[in-house]
């Protein structure tokens, strides 16, 4: 299962293509901000332009609040919502599919990563750990946890548990090319040897692609 917008790793993962607004954004800028077009397409494929505002309030909630009580249409708005930057108005339905989803992995992992987008780093680790408590270890929990663990500053605590979901499946590209990522940094800062070849001798089951 893959979820990626720049933080909704193997679930998150899903880059983002717009601009989040940060917590503190004045109120000019952020006015200045939904009033900003974004390009979108009627019911006959025409492309269109439309303030992010309108759309919110024409479209996403309207669509939200239609699927409310359907898991697999209810994941895919909130997933798109949070590429576009709409954290914030797809909360209250990251919480709702928390409650609806039968897929328990992806139901924690979209809710932790809008919380983790919204800053609430303690309630994000806490999903991700229930999740784990009811339904074990997997990768994409684990990565990320990791992630949660990273943007709070424990980088040693990420690289840990980053490594771990690696283990369990090492084949998880968001994990994979996170890891390889932060070894490239890494040697950049301190010209210090490379350890992907780790995987060659711990995990037998790494295919090179």
């Amino acid at each position: 299962m893959e979820v990626s917008c720049s933080n909704v790793c193997s679930a998150a993962s899903p880059a983002s293509s717009a601009t989040r607004r940060p917590p503190h954004t004045p109120p000019a800028a952020a006015d200045a901000e939904d009033r900003a077009p974004i390009t979108a397409y009627d019911v006959h494929g025409q492309q269109i332009q439309i303030s992010r505002a309108a759309w919110r309030e024409q479209m996403l909630l309207p669509q939200l609040q239609a699927h409310w009580q359907q898991p697999d249409a209810l994941y895919s708005l909130i997933v798109d919502a949070l590429n576009d930057g709409f954290v914030a108005d797809v909360e209250p339905a990251s919480a709702q599919l928390l409650t609806i989803d039968p897929n328990l992995e992806r139901g924690h992992v979209i809710r932790a990563v809008v919380l983790m987008e919204l800053g609430a780093l303690d309630e994000a680790e806490r999903v991700l750990r229930a999740a784990i408590s009811e339904i074990g270890q997997s990768a994409t929990l684990l990565t990320n946890l990791a992630k949660v663990q990273d943007h709070r500053g424990d980088t040693r605590d990420a690289d840990a548990t980053l490594w771990t979901s690696l283990q369990l499946d090492p084949n998880q590209d968001n994990g994979l090319g996170w890891w390889l990522a932060r070894e490239r940094d890494r040697m950049i800062a301190c010209t210090c040897a490379p350890t992907p070849n780790r995987f060659r001798s711990t995990s037998p089951r790494w295919v090179s692609r």
